[in-house]
């Protein structure tokens, strides 16, 4: 039930996320996806290299076979500073594109695609975000996986403003767009027109 939210604005870029991590099983009657625990202490937001301004933030999964995705993170942390690794990072010379590029390596070819297959309907948002060694403007990156499939997408670039979430995001919408994002949904059940939408949005 993750709610993760990325605020650019020109001074800087903050990363901030609840820390509540649910275990899913099924209802061994209806075969429905069930929620059978909530922790209350999951590392969502980690720092990617202690040398660097570079940060991250995950929703989604919160493990990719037995691994968590905050000890895959460390992993990942270890190989940007590991001699000889292929993740290895020059602290001097490198980029956020570059790092996002690493992440999807490390996260989706490396490891995903080695851990048993996950069935039916799942996703793994793991946003990265900070400035490059020779830029003084902040980028935002998110690597996707859902369903087997992987993408990078460059969500902000060259210190531009925006407001940026995912996860559970029904709360975000309320309090920054003004309505839920099931509101399209119940409107056209109640009866109305594609055509009132958009006045009524």
């Amino acid at each position: 039930m993750t709610v993760c939210v990325a605020a650019c604005v020109h001074d800087g870029l903050v990363f901030a996320a609840d820390s509540a991590a649910s275990l899913l099983g099924a209802n061994p009657t209806t075969g429905e996806v069930v929620i059978e625990r909530v922790y209350q202490h999951g590392n969502k937001v980690f720092n990617l290299d202690k040398r660097l301004p570079v940060v991250a933030m995950t929703s989604g999964l919160g493990a990719i076979g037995n691994a968590p995705i905050h000890s895959l993170a460390k992993d990942l942390r270890r190989e940007f500073k590991t001699d000889g690794s292929k993740y290895q990072l020059n602290p001097d010379k490198y980029s956020v594109a570059e790092i996002a590029q690493k992440a999807h390596d490390f996260l989706f070819a490396e490891k995903y695609s080695a851990a048993p297959k996950i069935a039916g309907n799942h996703s793994l948002d793991f946003w990265i975000g900070g400035y490059s060694s020779d830029s003084d403007t902040h980028e935002l990156f998110k690597v996707g996986i859902v369903n087997g499939a992987a993408t990078i997408e460059c969500m902000c670039r060259d210190g531009q403003s925006d407001l940026l979430w995912g996860g559970q995001p029904s709360a975000i919408n309320r309090m920054v767009m003004g309505y839920d994002n099931t509101l399209v949904e119940s409107l056209r059940k109640a009866g109305v027109s594609d055509a009132d939408l958009p006045g009524l949005m």
